[in-house]
């Protein structure tokens, strides 16, 4: 239940979908509002609210609250709007925990970061220019 009260609290059209289960094998079934057959496909920006709100609810019920988190391409194929309700609610999805992002939506993430992090808890991954197979780690700075 805790998955389904966390996408109902992320997601960006809550009154969408009434009902969202685990079975006992894990397979999921989520259910629209007025119906009684599961859904056979879900969107990919549902599909990620979906996932956030799994991690949420996985991380509040095992006790591992401080366990960090890796998000690859979190805003990948995502339209605009749903890419900003996916930046809002981000920073409080688990307010204990350290994130990882990796991302090539540079302008977005950029925005992001100026605008919900702070600064000082940001880092950024670069390519070393010596060496092209190894990263260099680079403490935040504003362009």
């Amino acid at each position: 239940h805790k998955t389904e009260e966390y996408f109902k609290e992320l997601f960006w059209d809550r009154d969408q979908f009434e009902k969202i289960e685990f079975t006992e094998d894990y397979s999921l079934k989520v259910f629209e509002r007025g119906t009684s057959v599961p859904k056979n496909q879900i969107s990919m920006g549902e599909g990620k609210v979906l996932a956030l709100a799994t991690l949420r609810a996985i991380a509040e019920l095992s006790g591992f609250d401080t366990v960090p988190v890796f998000f690859d391409a979190p805003l990948s194929n995502l339209g605009t709007e749903i890419k900003r309700s996916l930046l809002d609610i981000l920073p409080s999805l688990a307010p204990k925990k350290q994130l990882f992002i990796f991302s090539l939506d540079d302008s977005e993430m950029l925005e992001f970061i100026e605008h919900k992090m702070s600064k000082n808890r940001v880092y950024r991954l670069k390519k070393d220019p010596k060496n092209d197979h190894s990263t260099i780690i680079q403490p935040y700075h504003a362009n």
